[in-house]
């Protein structure tokens, strides 16, 4: 199956210390481009090894 960008995105980015500085970022913004194309999203199922929590929730630029 082919997915948008051919890579994993990661929907915990938010409570992820690099979250706003993250590639694989799932934000709204990659989520409307995707659909655009109509292609479907490829997704970490689990917190990724690079995942490092945070202390608190990281707003989108």
């Amino acid at each position: 199956m082919l997915y948008y960008k051919d890579m994993t995105y990661c929907p915990y980015w938010r409570t992820c210390e690099k979250g706003r500085e993250c590639s694989r970022a799932l934000t709204e913004t990659v989520e409307d481009c995707a659909d655009e194309f109509g292609l479907p999203i490829d997704r970490f199922n689990e917190q990724p090894p690079c995942y490092k929590e945070s202390k608190r929730e990281v707003e989108p630029k």
